[in-house]
């Protein structure tokens, strides 16, 4: 077996855990036997909400062990020590129970003060929070490139001979090998995140990759992206909090709401990397455009693939469903239908489903186990 379908059946076994205990705890109505139904607000609020996400973290374990530390060391993918691992993962969970439990307990309370209309107008405020929140901290780990400077100008260069304006760059440290950045900001503060890694990769190998991400902004997939996932996770919570038994109000039917909105992630699981995968066809069309030759974009293509999945070709029904970043072979297939672009649009909302509790957001296949890639998944 592969080490991209080991990590593709992990996942694919760590969300049918989530999403058959979300089920599970859903049609018990265990949160109303457990939980309490009041309205009003209290101060042991975080207390029971952080017990909840403790409760999936020890659930997830098993497979973060695997998916972050065991086979990445068996395909020799990595060579970090368990001390290495487990203290990085240690920290990375408790920094997201602290969020989940600051997010969950804010809109309980707010929900509880001033009703559950205001309770759905400050979720996507708090996506907003956490897209701001992840953005500085990446910004924080830019490192100065010093002699590999030169590779980076070389790489601007040819951008520019492919007519190709390049939002700023920002490299950081990374120690994840699959950790690829990202973009980050709104509008005219618009910022591509890169690793330090890159910076080895020849010039026209990076001056594609760094093309790709700038071709996403231009023609406004990578915005189509972020409201997509903004749009899907707040309609999601919104069609929760009407479920029987459900509400925003009470800690029960809170509980309730983070249950079904579990098996409504799962179901963007399934339908959002088709608009993402439609995303990078496109780029890759509007690159062929600008005379760009095709046999770099798979060369590309094939070296980053290299540093994921390692899985240049798949089954069709696999990539439609588990993957939104298209294969090589598919990126080399001319007649492939191309729906409606959304870029990242699948790890996009994954991410932003944090103030909503995701915990799917996790669980994938991409970064289980791997605290790094928890907010920013590998993209394009």
């Amino acid at each position: 077996m592969t080490y991209g379908r080991a990590r593709l059946w992990l996942g694919i076994s760590a969300v049918g855990t989530l999403v058959l205990t979300a089920s599970m705890v859903y049609a018990t109505n265990l949160p109303q036997q457990v939980f309490s139904e009041s309205l009003e607000p209290t101060l042991t609020a975080p207390i029971y909400i952080g017990g909840v996400c403790l409760a999936v973290a020890i659930l997830l374990a098993p497979f973060d062990l695997m998916g972050g530390f065991v086979l990445p060391n068996r395909f020799a993918k990595t060579n970090q020590s368990f001390a290495n691992w487990s203290r990085r993962y240690f920290r990375a969970v408790g920094t997201q129970i602290a969020c989940f439990t600051f997010f969950g307990s804010a809109l309980l309370w707010t929900s509880q003060l001033f009703g559950t209309l205001v309770g759905w107008l400050v979720i996507p405020v708090f996506m907003f929070a956490a897209l701001k929140i992840q953005n500085h901290y990446h910004e924080s780990r830019s490192k100065r490139v010093g002699g590999r400077i030169k590779n980076l100008y070389r790489a601007t260069r040819i951008t520019e001979r492919w007519q190709i304006k390049l939002p700023e760059i920002v490299v950081v440290e990374h120690e994840d090998p699959g950790f690829t950045g990202g973009i980050v900001g709104f509008g005219h503060q618009i910022k591509m995140i890169i690793p330090e890694a890159w910076l080895r990769f020849s010039e026209e190998h990076l001056a594609l990759v760094l093309s790709r991400r700038a071709i996403a902004v231009q023609n406004r997939s990578y915005q189509r992206g972020l409201l997509l996932g903004f749009l899907w996770n707040t309609s999601g919570m919104i069609f929760c909090s009407l479920l029987p038994n459900a509400s925003l109000t009470s800690l029960s039917g809170m509980t309730t709401v983070f249950c079904g909105f579990t098996l409504w992630s799962f179901l963007g699981l399934l339908v959002l990397p088709t608009l993402s995968r439609s995303a990078s066809l496109i780029i890759d069309q509007q690159l062929l455009e600008r005379q760009v030759p095709k046999e770099l974009i798979l060369e590309t293509a094939s070296s980053m693939d290299a540093l994921q999945d390692d899985e240049p070709e798949r089954p069709g029904f696999i990539e439609t469903i588990f993957h939104p970043i298209p294969s090589v072979r598919s990126r080399d297939d001319s007649h492939r239908r191309v729906l409606w672009p959304a870029w990242n649009a699948a790890r996009s909302t994954l991410f932003l489903s944090w103030p909503c509790l995701g915990f799917l957001s996790r669980a994938v296949h991409c970064n289980l186990g791997r605290p790094e890639l928890w907010t920013m998944l590998p993209i394009d």
